[in-house]
C-alpha cells in the first residue's frame, strides 16, 4: 500500500492508546481529546463528539481540567476518548492499566468493554492483568494462541 493511502487508512480506522498517557499538560481534557482533530479545522461535529465521549466515560464535570488536575484513571479515560474521536474501528491499547491500581484498572477495562459494545469498536489490549481480560491470546513464536505456551 502506498504511504499516503496507508496513512489515511491508519488515521481513519486504527488508533493507539498507551500505558503512559501522552496528554498535553497545558491543554484541558476536552482540548486533549480534540488535539488529533486540529488538522481538520472547521469540523464542529468533532467538538460535539468529544464532549459526548467525555460525558459517556464519566468526565462531564472534568472537561476543563488539565491533566495535572485529573487522577491517573481520569487521564486514562481522556486518552481513551481521544482514541475514539476519529471513530476508528480498531483501538490498540498497550498496557492502558499498567500505571493504575487494581480497582481503577478494572474500571478502565470495564469501560473499554462497554464502549466496545455500545460504539461497536474493537479494543486489542496488551495487559499483564489476565483476570481483567474478556478473552486472552498469547503471542508466541510469531503466532497467536488461546493456549498458554509452556514457560509462561
Amino acid at each position: 500500500m502506498e504511504e499516503k493511502r496507508l496513512y489515511k487508512v491508519c488515521r481513519e480506522r486504527l488508533w493507539f492508546t498507551f500505558q503512559a498517557c501522552y496528554l498535553a499538560p497545558i491543554l484541558n481534557a476536552l482540548q486533549n481529546v480534540l488535539v488529533s482533530v486540529l488538522p481538520i479545522r472547521g469540523e464542529k461535529s468533532y467538538y460535539v463528539k468529544a464532549v459526548r465521549l467525555l460525558k459517556l466515560i464519566g468526565l462531564k464535570d472534568r472537561l476543563h481540567h488539565k491533566p495535572g488536575e485529573l487522577s491517573g484513571g481520569e487521564q486514562q479515560r481522556v486518552d481513551i476518548a481521544h482514541s475514539l474521536v476519529m471513530n476508528p474501528s480498531l483501538i490498540l491499547a498497550d498496557e492502558p492499566t499498567g500505571n493504575l491500581d487494581t480497582k481503577t484498572s478494572a474500571v478502565i477495562i470495564n469501560l473499554m468493554l462497554q464502549l466496545s459494545k455500545k460504539l461497536n469498536k474493537t479494543f486489542i489490549v496488551v495487559t499483564r492483568g489476565r483476570s481483567l481480560a474478556e478473552r486472552v491470546l498469547y503471542l508466541c513464536d510469531g503466532g497467536l494462541s488461546s493456549v498458554c505456551p509452556e514457560g509462561f
